[in-house]
């Protein structure tokens, strides 16, 4: 009797499974992943960040902008979003705002731009899309 009781007591010990954890934060297998999806995120390591900086985009963007082409008068305000890529590239741009005219050659301007292209997003040195806003407002008399 006693002899049974301890053979099952080892066989019992040694099938128990445990539980395995991913330790948090993520490992860089899954961080990496995470990088290469198609998500654009807001929480990263560095923001994107255009050649000579952000008064240099908003500069670009006075110089581009072509206000002859904005339909009406008084104050308008836009604001669009749109996608730093991972190659740097600007995608997906998104308006809103009270003048359609306005806002559609904020779209262009921005379409004009893209070809000079960003220090793209990182988390752990990883690079990453990453969402930006870019509001604007104009006042045409």
């Amino acid at each position: 009797m006693k002899k049974l009781f301890f053979i099952s007591l080892i066989s019992c010990s040694f099938s128990i499974p445990a539980q395995e954890t991913k330790p948090y934060p993520l490992n860089n297998q899954h961080q990496k992943e995470t990088a290469e999806s198609n998500s654009a995120d807001e929480n990263v390591d560095t923001v994107p960040e255009y050649p000579g900086g952000l008064n240099a985009f908003r500069q670009g963007v006075a110089n581009t902008m072509k206000m002859n082409k904005i339909k009406g008068k008084g104050t308008f305000k836009s604001e669009v979003s749109f996608v730093i890529e991972r190659d740097g590239t600007m995608t997906g741009f998104i308006a809103t705002g009270n003048n359609p005219s306005f806002n559609e050659e904020f779209i262009r301007t921005l379409k004009n731009m893209s070809a000079v292209k960003w220090i793209p997003a990182t988390i752990n040195n990883y690079a990453v899309r990453y969402r930006m806003r870019f509001p604007m407002t104009a006042n045409i008399e």
